[in-house]
């Protein structure tokens, strides 16, 4: 799993740059069948029972495989032949047919679609399109828990069975196994410069925002790095999600869509929104924040942090964890080997709220579906063969990890470590490895199992946080088309309100009517309105 994330979180922050993030919340690769409509499943027999008589998988079939590449080599009709591929095929009598069509190319998706090709596995595509479009089958939530109890019991380990039971049906029918994973339920962090903390006489985390703000002053203007210069910034502030704990301090997140009290609001809108507006304004003015976070992209970001231009940083987890390659924590360290880092858990605002930004957990994002001609036959042993993911341990670090000796060793703890020699996008896609076939809901105690316990902390922070959901943070029944026609141009709106109003290029209070009638003008309204009809509550 550490290659898994590692892979995903590339692409994803690759992709952040032409605006597919959230995605993510990202964050997948697919690859899709280049066959015809209809089936074509063989007839041999497979394998006998201990006893003499038919196994469960007597009858071999033919599966046409839509699985998930990590990497941004297209798969090809070969992948996995003679490895994890040729296990799986052997373990359940089927015959995979993988096709190298990569699913971040909408030309070559489109066009598959579009020439009435179809899949059986089909996996991290956008379902609900799928579904609108009538390319998947439906299946039954009984099918799934008669088929799949341990993969079940883990999602509903990480998100609840309230949230489960609530997603499981778009239409009142259901569509696709729902999945998630632990990286899906931590929050991102905030970490801070712990030996600036200690030149500073700063003897423990903020645990509120007035002790934030106290920390960002020191950092500022008190010579945290001991040079003698003015040259360094509280807080650096990133993307306009890069305040985390700020916003959630407020019970928000910007350019988000809650459920309160009934009622859909859009966060970029509400009283607390212009609150935060006023406090980031405020410390801006005071020059706690990087003046040029709203030009500065990630990687210039990274560099300032690497550089000790900043004392505070916010990033996921598992991007301070030494274990992931360029992880933040050897940046910084490379730089200065003095350099130490805290990571702190999300301090409360004004009326005791606080959180960790996190998007909303949307189940059929990580699970998988059925294309349209699909059998129940073929439903069932593909449920079996991911069933076993979730069941047995061992065969899935086999079929995601590879072989112990040529792909990983064990550490001292018995954690995982990778042979980087062997852990090549090349030989992950020729031998069938990561995530292409061996998908699992992995839940928290799974990762305990293969994160390093160096690599503990920044995950052990995150799970005490509190969730501040970003984008659509409810279920829905349906696709809200108002917001896929004017969503863009409402963020763009706020997003533009957001930076004028934090460097003072805009009076909050003054603008603030103007603003708003900007958005209804784009659509705001029309997008609300259809929530409220799909909304599930």
């Amino acid at each position: 799993m550490v290659r898994k994330l590692k892979l995903k979180e590339v692409i994803v922050v690759k992709r952040s740059k032409l605006s597919v993030f959230v995605m993510v919340v990202c964050l997948f690769a697919i690859v899709l069948s280049s066959c015809g409509k209809g089936e074509n499943p063989a007839e041999t027999t497979g394998p006998e029972d201990s006893t003499g008589g038919e196994s469960a998988f007597a009858k071999q079939l033919e599966i046409l495989w839509l699985g998930v590449n990590e990497f941004d080599l297209p798969p090809s009709e070969t992948t996995g032949e003679g490895g994890i591929r040729t296990k799986i095929e052997q373990k359940f009598n089927v015959k995979i047919k993988p096709v190298p069509v990569d699913i971040f190319n909408s030309e070559q998706t489109n066009l598959f679609w579009a020439e009435g090709n179809t899949a059986d596995y089909i996996f991290g595509s956008p379902i609900p399109n799928l579904v609108e479009q009538e390319l998947v089958r439906e299946i039954t939530e009984e099918m799934i828990r008669k088929n799949m109890p341990t993969w079940m019991r883990k999602v509903e380990s990480l998100v609840g069975a309230e949230m489960v039971k609530q997603q499981l049906y778009y239409k009142d029918k259901v569509y696709y196994v729902p999945s998630s994973n632990y990286s899906k339920v931590q929050t991102y962090i905030m970490a801070a410069r712990k030996d600036w903390m200690d030149n500073l006489g700063i003897t423990k985390a903020p645990e509120t925002l007035d002790e934030f703000y106290d920390m960002l002053k020191k950092f500022t203007y008190d010579d945290p790095d001991g040079n003698g210069e003015d040259d360094t910034y509280g807080i650096h502030g990133g993307t306009w999600m890069g305040f985390n704990y700020v916003p959630a301090a407020y019970g928000i997140q910007p350019d988000s869509y809650y459920l309160v009290d009934g009622k859909i609001v859009y966060t970029s809108t509400t009283e607390e929104y212009k609150e935060l507006l006023k406090t980031l304004n405020k410390w801006f003015k005071e020059k706690l924040i990087d003046p040029e976070f709203v030009t500065d992209d990630r990687d210039v970001q990274r560099k300032k942090w690497a550089e000790g231009r900043f004392g505070v940083l916010v990033d996921h987890p598992w991007w301070f964890a030494k274990s992931t390659s360029g992880n933040l924590t050897d940046m910084l360290a490379q730089a200065n080997p003095n350099a130490e880092v805290i990571y702190f858990e999300a301090f409360e605002g004004p009326d005791g709220k606080s959180g960790g930004m996190q998007g909303y957990p949307n189940l059929h994002a990580d699970g998988f579906c059925f294309g349209r001609n699909t059998s129940d036959e073929k439903v069932e042993r593909i449920m079996a063969i991911m069933e076993s993911f979730a069941v047995d341990w061992d065969w899935y670090v086999e079929c995601y990890f590879g072989e112990k000796g040529k792909h990983y060793n064990l550490d001292k703890d018995g954690k995982i470590e990778l042979i980087p020699e062997m852990n090549t996008p090349e030989i992950h896609a020729e031998e069938g490895l990561s995530g292409y076939f061996a998908e699992s809901p992995l839940d928290l105690d799974d990762y305990k199992k293969f994160t390093a316990i160096a690599d503990l902390p920044p995950y052990q922070i995150a799970e005490k946080n509190k969730m501040s959901y970003t984008g659509v943070a409810f279920p829905v029944s349906g696709v809200n088309e108002a917001k896929k026609t004017k969503g863009t141009d409402i963020t763009t709106i706020a997003q533009e309100f957001y930076y004028n109003a934090i460097t003072g290029n805009v009076d909050i209070d003054a603008e603030w009517d103007n603003y708003i009638k900007r958005l209804n003008e784009a659509g705001l309204q029309e997008v609300l309105a259809e929530f409220e009809r799909i909304a599930i509550k």
